[in-house]
Protein backbone atom coordinates (compact mmCIF):
# COMPACT_ATOMS: atom_id res chain seq x y z
CA UNK A 1 0.00 0.00 0.00
CA UNK A 2 0.98 3.91 -0.78
CA UNK A 3 0.59 6.30 1.79
CA UNK A 4 1.03 10.00 1.78
CA UNK A 5 2.80 11.67 4.64
CA UNK A 6 1.22 15.11 6.02
CA UNK A 7 2.68 16.92 8.49
CA UNK A 8 2.76 20.57 10.16
CA UNK A 9 4.11 22.68 12.58
CA UNK A 10 2.39 25.36 13.97
CA UNK A 11 4.79 28.49 14.18
CA UNK A 12 8.47 28.90 13.64
CA UNK A 13 8.94 30.55 17.01
CA UNK A 14 8.16 27.56 18.95
CA UNK A 15 9.40 24.48 17.01
CA UNK A 16 12.69 24.14 14.46
CA UNK A 17 10.74 23.42 11.42
CA UNK A 18 13.48 20.89 9.98
CA UNK A 19 13.70 19.01 13.09
CA UNK A 20 10.01 18.92 13.65
CA UNK A 21 9.55 17.18 10.10
CA UNK A 22 12.19 14.56 10.89
CA UNK A 23 10.46 13.57 13.84
CA UNK A 24 7.51 13.46 12.17
CA UNK A 25 8.45 12.21 9.21
CA UNK A 26 10.51 9.32 11.19
CA UNK A 27 7.77 8.19 13.14
CA UNK A 28 5.12 7.93 9.90
CA UNK A 29 7.80 5.78 8.39
CA UNK A 30 8.22 3.64 11.15
CA UNK A 31 4.51 2.53 11.34
CA UNK A 32 4.28 1.92 7.49
CA UNK A 33 7.39 0.37 6.58
CA UNK A 34 7.40 -2.51 9.04
CA UNK A 35 4.01 -3.45 7.67
CA UNK A 36 5.06 -3.64 4.01
CA UNK A 37 4.04 -0.12 3.43
CA UNK A 38 5.62 3.19 1.37
CA UNK A 39 5.59 6.49 1.80
CA UNK A 40 5.71 7.97 -1.74
CA UNK A 41 4.75 11.64 -1.43
CA UNK A 42 5.01 14.04 1.53
CA UNK A 43 3.14 17.29 2.36
CA UNK A 44 4.55 19.50 5.43
CA UNK A 45 3.09 23.10 6.51
CA UNK A 46 4.62 25.56 8.13
CA UNK A 47 2.78 28.21 10.17
CA UNK A 48 -0.95 26.52 9.33
CA UNK A 49 -2.54 26.13 12.90
CA UNK A 50 -4.80 22.88 13.58
CA UNK A 51 -7.20 24.97 15.32
CA UNK A 52 -10.97 26.09 13.77
CA UNK A 53 -11.85 29.74 13.79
Amino acid sequence: MRFAFYGRVSTEDDQDPQASYNWQFTRARGLVEPAGHTIVADFFDIGTSRSLP
